[in-house]
C-alpha cells in the first residue's frame, strides 16, 4: 500500500515551506545584488570620474612637487578603486551565480509539490474508489 494521506500533507506542507524560505532567499539575493549595482555606480559617479577629470594643472599653486605628490595620490587613489571594482563584479558575479542555483532550487521544489499533490489526487481517488466498492 501507498504513504498514508497525512504523510503525504505533511510532506507538501514541507515543501511549501521551503519554497517560501528559498524565495525570501531570493528577494535577499536580488536586493543586494541592485544595492551593489547602486553603489558601484555611485562610486563611479561620485568618486572615480571626478578623481579622473579633476585638472590639478589648471591652478599655479600645484606647480612642483606638489604636482607630483599629487599624481603619486591620485595613482593610489585609481588603484584602490580599480581593486574596488575587481572586488565588486567578482561579487555581482558570484550572486549572479547564487540566483540562478536559488532559482533552479525553487523549481525544484515546485516540481516536487506538483507530484506531491499528484500522489494526494491519486491517494484520495483510490480511498474513495475502495470506499465505493466496499459500501457497494
Amino acid at each position: 500500500m501507498g504513504r498514508s494521506r497525512a504523510e503525504i500533507e505533511s510532506d507538501i506542507s514541507a515543501c511549501e515551506a521551503k519554497i517560501e524560505e528559498l524565495e525570501a532567499i531570493l528577494e535577499k539575493l536580488k536586493a543586494y545584488k541592485d544595492q551593489l549595482a547602486t553603489d558601484h555606480t555611485d562610486l563611479n559617479d561620485n568618486v572615480k570620474t571626478p578623481v579622473d577629470e579633476y585638472d590639478f594643472e589648471e591652478n599655479n599653486d600645484w606647480a612642483g612637487f606638489n604636482k607630483n605628490n599629487t599624481d603619486i595620490r591620485h595613482g593610489t587613489a585609481n588603484s584602490y578603486i580599480s581593486y574596488y571594482e575587481g572586488e565588486v563584479t567578482d561579487l555581482e558575479g558570484d550572486i549572479a551565480n547564487a540566483i540562478e542555483v536559488v532559482s533552479e532550487m525553487i523549481e525544484t521544489e515546485k516540481n516536487r509539490l506538483t507530484e506531491l499533490n499528484n500522489e494526494l489526487d491519486n491517494c484520495e481517488s483510490v480511498n474513495s474508489t475502495t470506499t465505493t466498492s466496499t459500501t457497494s
